[in-house]
């Protein structure tokens, strides 16, 4: 045997280097693609999943105020604690944007005044999220960016595995 190794080694060498390039090749023309869907799938996922827990008023939240309860009853306003007109459930949103490089997809509010208070809807959702003085703390963003954190290491093998598929297709 020489010290270069066996012709059978060397040929498992080269085989072995070309199935890496392979998949490497496979990875870098798959993986953007599969990252930017994951992305919209799962901003798409955050914000609906944010939208039914506020209009079904699954965060606990203090009472509204007697006075303003009964008040948006007489001007025909939904009763629901964060709906009001229901302007601010539908400036909840989610875009991509390029970021170093990179696509990341950011949910939060759609830019513009809230059109029956005048505020800009990112301070209102400020206000609602922290209260004020006179309003107590709303907090809906909290906890679902807590519980989708502590959902990260499942999100994590999702994308694993749905990368891992694509490839394997790509592969055949």
């Amino acid at each position: 045997m020489s010290p270069q190794g066996s012709e059978s080694e060397i040929v498992n060498e080269a085989r072995a280097t070309a199935l890496l390039q392979t998949f490497a090749r496979s990875f870098r023309r798959n993986a953007p693609q599969v990252f930017r869907e994951f992305g919209e799938e799962k901003s798409t996922e955050f914000v609906d999943e944010m939208k039914f827990k506020i209009s079904a008023q699954l965060f606990h939240h203090h009472p509204l105020n007697r006075e303003y309860y009964i008040g948006k009853i007489k001007m025909h306003q939904d009763p629901r604690i964060l709906i009001r007109t229901g302007e601010y459930l539908e400036g909840i949103t989610h875009e991509e944007v390029e970021e170093a490089g990179s696509v990341v997809f950011r949910c939060g509010m759609r830019s513009g005044l809230h059109r029956s208070c005048g505020l800009p809807i990112r301070l209102l959702q400020k206000f609602l999220e922290q209260g004020t003085s006179r309003m107590p703390a709303r907090p809906h963003w909290r906890p679902m960016i807590v519980e989708w954190q502590s959902r990260s290491n499942e999100l994590g093998r999702e994308l694993r595995s749905k990368l891992a598929n694509r490839i394997a297709q790509d592969l055949g």
